[in-house]
């Protein structure tokens, strides 16, 4: 693990993305993806902020992880098979469950995107949503004018009219286009969903207690939330939690952290640092965040959705 050694943690966040990964004008970084970044850096450092944030895209990501530029990267990087063997990359543990849908502006009167056959859709290079674009159409007997971008040139051609639509995650859709309504009109995002994008931190496959580690954080955040336990009331569960799991989460019993080479209490410093899962969602993508987007797959799965975190022992 090279994050312990240096005493900084090397996080790759998505470029720009607001409720995810966005430089505020304080400096500071917000989002779901730097939430995940402090969360690790907490559990592996000590230090919630001891995180230096590196800004890739669909094309860099893969380049800037394996050179070694970043430990993680943390954005909306679907886990693939083809990518696992291509890239030499591994996928600890997903933290969104997303699917692809398309989205152009309202004033087209466009519903859903059979109804659009022959626009321009601009999609980013290098994803699985230009992959399951093609797909989509090819059954259908469908043709668009597909073109590939960056994702700022991509809200330059929505706002200019030269693409008519885009395609991506539900998820980083309602952050772009929320957004960019403030200043082009409002957007439509179709009801049609033709991918399933299982969304993870990505490290490299060179260090499989690392990305032990990385699985350890993201399931601790879960777990946290299937116990109840806050970031305003974990001091209080580590003088009275009574239940085995939750006393092994939080390091008062068992041997968790250092089978992972981490301090006993990891997870308690992460909770502190972040909160739950469920707090760091609603924070930024649900009822607390502009987009008020429903947990949907993304709740625990007594809650219906498919959050269902490993067991701690």
């Amino acid at each position: 693990m090279r994050a312990p050694e240096r005493g900084d943690l090397l996080c790759g966040v998505t470029m720009g993305a607001p409720h995810f990964s966005a430089l505020q004008a304080n400096g500071q970084w917000r989002g779901f993806f730097v939430d995940m970044c402090r969360a690790l850096a907490a559990a592996a450092l000590g230090d919630p902020n001891a995180v230096i944030f590196h800004e890739v895209d669909g094309v860099s990501r893969f380049s800037l992880l394996q050179s070694g530029g970043v430990d993680v990267v943390m954005s909306n990087v679907t886990w693939t098979l083809g990518r696992e063997r291509d890239y030499g990359v591994n996928f600890p543990a997903i933290y969104l469950y997303d699917g692809q849908a398309a989205a152009a502006r309202a004033a087209k009167g466009w519903r859903k995107l059979e109804q659009a056959e022959g626009a321009v859709i601009c999609v980013g290079p290098n994803t699985t949503s230009h992959l399951n674009l093609l797909d989509w159409a090819r059954v259908r007997g469908l043709h668009f004018n597909v073109v590939t971008l960056r994702r700022q040139s991509i809200l330059n051609g929505l706002m200019e009219g030269r693409c008519d639509l885009t395609t991506d995650d539900r998820f980083s859709l309602a952050g772009n286009l929320n957004a960019l309504s403030a200043q082009s009109g409002a957007y439509v995002i179709f009801d049609n969903i033709f991918s399933r994008e299982p969304l993870s931190p990505m490290v490299r496959q060179d260090d499989p207690q690392w990305a032990r580690v990385v699985r350890a954080v993201v399931h601790a955040l879960m777990l946290a939330e299937e116990y109840g336990v806050t970031k305003s009331n974990v001091a209080e569960r580590l003088q009275q939690a009574q239940v085995g799991e939750e006393r092994r989460l939080l390091g008062l019993e068992g041997d968790v952290g250092a089978g992972l080479g981490l301090h006993p209490q990891w997870a308690a410093r992460v909770i502190a640092a972040v909160g739950n899962y469920g707090e760091i969602f609603e924070r930024h993508l649900g009822r607390e965040s502009a987009l008020a987007l429903s947990r949907g797959h993304n709740a625990l799965w007594r809650d219906g959705g498919l959050l269902y975190p490993i067991a701690f022992r």
